[in-house]
């Protein structure tokens, strides 16, 4: 197992559940997965096997429920309930893990965001679906004009901000061979 923290005789809770922060991020160097605080220095360092181990706290689980769900979905690792502990313990110490209901707050702020991306998302689609069917109603008015049948292109994102490289295509694409395109 990887290095310990400093201070990593932290009781762990006798009831309750445990889980990981969100999000967090780990530098991967020689030593293995570390944890760094906000001057660099390394809170924990974890070994892939812990790190495998550690992220089946990532829902709220007690103890006893986070190692038998180990134990049955890593069976390989043999790991043993004081070495589960111990890495519980550390996770604990640098800060990565906390009682599940410090996190209930973050977790309904999230579901409020999510709700609110939710939302946003479905009005753009309708203001798409209406610029759809807008350019579409335009395109067959020129068709009937000009009897041309132009190929049908509809740009697609699926980010919630513009893609550069989206608007400099469609931007080439109105600009080439004097506007043939439009």
């Amino acid at each position: 197992m990887a290095s310990a923290v400093p201070n990593s005789n932290v009781a762990l809770p006798e009831a309750g559940e445990l889980t990981l922060i969100r999000p967090f991020v780990l530098r991967l160097d020689s030593n293995g997965y570390s944890y760094l605080d906000h001057d660099g220095r390394p809170l924990i360092t974890l070994s892939a096997q812990e790190l495998t181990i550690a992220k089946q706290m990532g829902r709220p689980r007690t103890v006893d429920n986070a190692f038998r769900r180990v134990q049955e979905k890593y069976a390989d690792l043999k790991i043993e309930l004081p070495a589960f502990t111990s890495l519980l313990q550390r996770l604990l110490a640098a800060g990565l893990l906390h009682i599940a209901k410090d996190v209930t707050v973050i977790d309904d702020a999230a579901k409020l965001e999510s709700r609110e991306v939710q939302r946003v998302s479905d009005e753009r689609k309708k203001i798409v679906q209406q610029s759809l069917q807008a350019a579409e109603e335009k395109e067959q008015l020129r068709r009937e004009r000009t009897g041309h049948i132009r190929t049908k292109v509809i740009p697609v994102q699926t980010e919630l901000q513009p893609l550069l490289s989206m608007g400099l295509m469609m931007s080439y694409g109105m600009a080439y061979d004097e506007g043939s395109l439009n």
